[in-house]
């Protein structure tokens, strides 16, 4: 049996409205973890407020 390979997480994914804590499918918004330090179908749970994003 092949172990499935474990997803990168960034920092944002903690955040983000795609986010899953299922373990095969960690972002409900695309099968592959993102490139680089951002990802492009980052979206903020609505529920969160923060204070960064206000000031702007």
């Amino acid at each position: 049996m092949i172990k499935p390979r474990a997803f990168r997480r960034i920092e944002d994914c903690d955040r983000c409205l795609f986010a899953s804590d299922h373990p095969m499918q960690p972002c409900l918004a695309r099968r592959t973890a993102p490139v680089g330090d951002r990802c492009l179908d980052f979206r903020p749970h609505p529920s969160e407020s923060d204070p960064q994003l206000r000031d702007r």
